[in-house]
């Protein structure tokens, strides 16, 4: 071989190298350094996208400067399986590297969503049905009262189904814990009649501190056997004999209307919850006031009156029927 190849081939050989080692620093360098002047960024990543497709995506959202770098290095550690489909938060000292490990770990953006207490199962359905970001049909509906009002968090994706299971499984926690540490002689027979009964005392008041006196008065009534008398009973089953909601208030007709939930008409507890009751109703019921009183009455302030006797409570009902002729 000539001088002139043999060096020919030499300055080849070793201009390979310079692109081999010269691209895999260009590789390894974009992979780690970060950008500058970039800004918090978030994206929805597809399920099923491959890992082409989605390298350039984070190109065109600006979260990578290079697909290629992207798709290159994730492929070389083998990780293209490992990317998690999900709604995702970039920040801005982001590197190519650490959004590969946040795709890894599925560190996802959390989105919540609020059941506040007293809705009944068709409600919190419907706030499940349009929450952004569930997937999926609701197949399996508890019975109603079972579903625990609380703030829960999910990501892009999750099923409703899922989300549902968890109010769930939450309510059934909650209901074993404060009915093992109930008092003695309570008229309940078992931890759904408490449940039934905190549904009631749920959509009595609404004020947190009235709760447990509240309770008692039904407690006691139950315990002499006398009607409850629970206005919501009332229109909870004629909305399930109308199938509609009663959107007037309860006029003295509509106390004398038989239902199986009309707690003027029956006697002791109707045969369901009349909503999803909080933690505070259902610790309400298992642990009341110690208190006489058998009645109570709005004392037209947001609140109510409480008597031990009828003839009390009369004199209540007086002074509110006073009040509101006077607002009149």
């Amino acid at each position: 071989m000539h001088y002139w190849q043999r060096y020919s081939l030499a300055l080849t050989i070793v201009s390979i190298l310079l692109i081999f080692f010269g691209g895999y620093e260009w590789l390894g360098r974009g992979f780690y350094q970060g950008q500058s002047q970039l800004s918090q960024t978030t994206v929805l990543i597809p399920k099923g996208l491959s890992l082409h497709k989605l390298s350039m995506l984070l190109e065109e959202k600006k979260v990578i400067p290079s697909w290629i770098i992207f798709e290159v290095n994730v492929r070389l550690r083998r990780n293209s399986s490992k990317i998690k489909a999900g709604e995702y938060l970039f920040l801005s000292s982001r590197t190519p590297a650490s959004v590969m490990l946040q795709m890894i770990e599925g560190r996802t953006v959390k989105r919540r969503i609020t059941i506040i207490e007293g809705l009944k199962n068709k409600e919190i359905i419907k706030i499940l049905m349009t929450a952004e970001g569930l997937e999926g049909d609701i197949v399996n509906i508890p019975e109603q009262g079972y579903l625990m009002p609380e703030t829960y968090y999910y990501s892009y994706h999750d099923s409703r189904q899922a989300v549902l299971e968890r109010m769930h499984e939450a309510m059934f926690d909650a209901l074993e814990k404060a009915w093992n540490t109930r008092k003695p002689d309570l008229p309940l027979k078992d931890p759904r009649e408490a449940i039934i009964l905190a549904s009631i005392v749920e959509k009595e008041t609404a004020l947190g501190y009235e709760r447990p006196r509240v309770a008692a008065v039904f407690l006691n009534r139950l315990k002499k056997n006398m009607p409850l008398q629970a206005d919501p009973t009332v229109s909870y089953g004629l909305e399930k004999a109308y199938g509609k909601t009663l959107e007037r208030p309860l006029n003295r007709n509509d106390l004398t209307i038989l239902t199986p939930y009309n707690t003027y008409m029956i006697q002791g507890l109707p045969p369901e919850p009349i909503c999803n009751p909080g933690l505070a109703s259902l610790k309400a019921v298992l642990n009341p006031m110690a208190t006489a009183d058998l009645y109570f009455v709005a004392n037209g302030e947001g609140g109510h009156t409480f008597s031990p006797n009828y003839k009390e409570h009369q004199k209540h009902h007086q002074k509110l029927r006073a009040l509101r002729k006077k607002e009149k």
